[in-house]
């Protein structure tokens, strides 16, 4: 049945990809693509169960103690709560309002851009970013790996990958790997996620940026001469090179 309605679809799909000019692109490129996908996940990647839960656990240490000096100097209120933290902080403390946004319902943001805004007039709203940043490496990255590591005899987390979505990148679910954070501010130094994946015995990862790939692609499929010419003639804006 699953084959009969593929097959519908695709009689269906051809002429439309043939009147934008893209059956070549998705015989040749997406295609192919999708067992590369499937070999991804079928391999999946492992995970050192031992260093997650030593990662979640000083993670969540980390958190509570943030929590704590919140509380001690700023008040006993749910930091989590976007309504309360915004009471606290424009109305009980009166902080500056300044280039705050606001949200759909018109109430003064909170978000972590506002808080990045304030930190460096105002240190509690470091911390606030701190405490929350703390608490979603626990409840986004630290919990979800160790528990899908956990479903596999290897510690192998077999992720889910979409070769398409809406923005139209690629995205991965069930844990997000393509969103393991590199960085974290100086609060967390010696707190890295990204040290808890292990590479197979006599392999190692490499990190590889692709340098706007969006872009280049763009430049290289339209052939547009002033498109190419930014990325072929580039100079370097601080050392002068070519």
């Amino acid at each position: 049945d699953d084959a009969r309605q593929e097959y519908k679809l695709w009689k269906y799909l051809k002429p439309k990809l043939e009147a934008e000019s893209l059956l070549y692109f998705f015989q040749k490129i997406m295609m192919p693509a999708t067992k590369v996908f499937a070999d991804m996940e079928l391999a999946g990647i492992k995970w050192d169960q031992v260093k997650g839960r030593e990662l979640e656990g000083r993670f969540r240490a980390l958190e509570e103690q943030l929590l704590d000096e919140l509380k001690t100097e700023l008040g006993d209120i749910n930091y989590r709560s976007p309504k309360q933290l915004s009471k606290l902080l424009f109305d009980d403390l009166g902080i500056s309002t300044e280039g705050v946004h606001l949200t759909d319902k018109g109430a003064l943001s909170t978000d972590a851009e506002t808080m990045d805004l304030l930190a460096p007039k105002y240190p509690a709203c470091a911390k606030i970013v701190d405490y929350r940043t703390a608490g979603k490496m626990v409840n986004t990255y630290c919990e979800p790996l160790n528990m899908y590591a956990a479903l596999d005899t290897s510690s192998r987390i077999h992720a889910d990958f979409w070769l398409v979505s809406a923005t139209g990148r690629t995205r991965c679910e069930k844990p997000p790997l393509q969103t393991i954070p590199a960085f974290l501010s100086d609060k967390f130094t010696g707190l890295s996620i990204r040290e808890g994946f292990v590479a197979r015995d006599g392999y190692d990862f490499i990190s590889i940026d692709y340098s706007q790939i969006e872009l280049r692609v763009i430049a290289h499929l339209s052939q547009d001469p002033l498109f190419l010419k930014a990325y072929c003639g580039w100079e370097c804006l601080a050392c002068n090179s070519s």
